[in-house]
């Protein structure tokens, strides 16, 4: 998400949209991100290779949630294939969305010590989307990213950036260069328990809460 001025120039949202509210006990691992205009939780990331003082692991707050569907954003402890990610996850735990890393500023992520929230970083649908994207392959994001450069001008700077972060060098970027280092999940909060103490989650962030689909 972005914020446009009067010149036509563009950057992102502020952390001034943002605030934090403990959940349970006042701990700063169990700090969540609320924004301002929709005064709904924000689902965070960490990226694998940033040591963060806490990490948030939301299952506990799931036993709040009897009988209902939720969505949850897991930070892996490394980058995996789509085709790992299936077949790691827990049965009737569903992917949504993919986070791939495009953070070509490591150093400034280590400095802050804070996790990303959900809108500054980008991935795609784990779902069949557009024709025109595939149905939820690394291949999807690249095809993204050239669509992206063919057709937008005021985000053409940013997809350029991660078009050559991806391609390191190369005439092109190809899908295993795509590095998915997360995913958002939906399920019962029954199934969506079995994540804990899984290897792979650094980090479990606990998304909207709804009644059982």
């Amino acid at each position: 998400m972005y914020e446009y001025s009067f010149l036509n120039s563009y950057s992102r949202i502020s952390s001034r949209n943002q605030f934090e509210f403990s959940e349970g006990e006042e701990e700063p691992s169990n700090r969540h991100i609320y924004h301002t205009d929709t005064m709904q939780r924000e689902m965070q990331f960490y990226h694998p290779k940033v040591t963060y003082e806490y990490y948030l692991n939301d299952i506990p707050l799931l036993e709040k949630h009897p009988n209902k569907y939720a969505e949850m954003a897991i930070s892996f402890d490394k980058n995996y294939t789509i085709a790992e990610i299936k077949k790691m996850l827990p049965e009737q735990v569903s992917p949504v969305w993919y986070w791939v890393d495009t953070n070509d500023n490591l150093k400034y992520l280590n400095e802050i010590d804070m996790p990303e929230a959900a809108h500054y970083v980008y991935g795609f649908d784990a779902q069949k989307g557009d024709i025109e994207f595939g149905n939820g392959t690394e291949k999807d994001f690249i095809l993204a990213l050239k669509s992206g450069l063919e057709m937008s001008k005021k985000y053409k700077n940013e997809y350029k950036r991660i078009y050559d972060f991806l391609r390191q060098g190369k005439k092109e970027p190809s899908p295993k260069d795509v590095k998915v280092i997360g995913v958002v999940v939906t399920g019962s909060t029954e199934e969506l328990k079995k994540l804990q103490n899984q290897p792979y989650a650094k980090a479990i962030v606990l998304g909207a809460v709804v009644e059982d689909k």
